[in-house]
């Protein structure tokens, strides 16, 4: 059994996905605690998962990401080995912010634009510029 000896309390890594519109996401392999444990099974989050595999109990497709728990250096997708991703989150999360605060910040000059009022158009131009490069950055961001 994989989880045999797992106690509550004991970290384990569970995909957390961001959704930032129209299938666009981002996935990061996040810690989190183990809350109590069953002779057979284990609860994170609220949700209970298999001692023998790690899987999702009641999970149908089997092994999909989101529906299992895994260890630091286990391998998911690929091969590649699970790891803390956590910074990555925060980097992630705090740039989409700035990003929706450009964005109210640009409906709201764009409101007030007077069609006469060449300076501010330019300022809704730099904060479209200024948009653009924060989304074009966490498109590469490398998770």
């Amino acid at each position: 059994m994989k989880y045999e000896n797992i106690k509550a309390g004991d970290i384990v890594y569970i995909q957390h996905t961001v959704n930032r519109g129209f299938r666009r996401s981002a996935n990061f392999w996040l810690p989190v605690a183990v809350e109590r444990i069953t002779p057979k099974q284990f609860q994170v989050n609220g949700n209970k998962y298999k001692k023998e595999n790690g899987l999702l109990v009641g999970d149908r497709y089997y092994s999909r990401a989101p529906y299992r728990c895994l260890n630091l250096g286990d391998s998911y997708y690929q091969g590649e080995p699970i790891t803390d991703e956590t910074k990555q989150y925060k980097a992630y999360i705090k740039a989409l912010k700035q990003m929706k605060e450009i964005n109210e910040m640009s409906e709201t000059i764009n409101k007030h634009i007077d069609t006469d009022c060449e300076q501010l158009s330019e300022i809704h131009k730099k904060i479209q510029e200024a948009h653009k490069l924060i989304n074009e950055y966490i498109e590469k961001m490398e998770f």
